[in-house]
């Protein structure tokens, strides 16, 4: 369902621990991280339709993205599909989740 936990397992003595890509698919849900091992766990079900929403984009740094949202025939926000930081050393700060769509927050 989009549904998950994540978690940086600390970070090495060069350099912060940081989130960069995240998927959840019918496959479950995997994360990469850099400067630290990451763990995730996904949240399951049985007998859904799932499809990911339109991809929203960030513009400059510090601001929330567009709405994420669902494409006609899935009304039903249920959490994030993917999240891609597209430069290293950025950072999620948010993530939300509601009836308008998904956005995150990163800098």
């Amino acid at each position: 369902l989009g549904g998950f936990d994540i978690d940086l397992l600390g970070p090495s003595a060069e350099q912060e621990a940081e989130l960069d890509d995240l998927l959840c698919d019918h496959y479950g849900c995997k994360a990469r991280c850099w400067g630290s091992d990451c763990k995730v766990t996904a949240l399951c079900a049985e007998m859904v339709s799932l499809t990911s929403g339109v991809t929203a984009r960030g513009v400059g740094s510090d601001g929330w993205t567009q709405y994420s949202t669902c494409p006609i025939g899935h009304p039903a926000v249920v959490g994030v599909a993917a999240l891609d930081l597209m430069e290293k050393g950025q950072k999620v700060y948010a993530l939300r989740c509601d009836d308008k769509g998904c956005q995150a927050r990163c800098k």
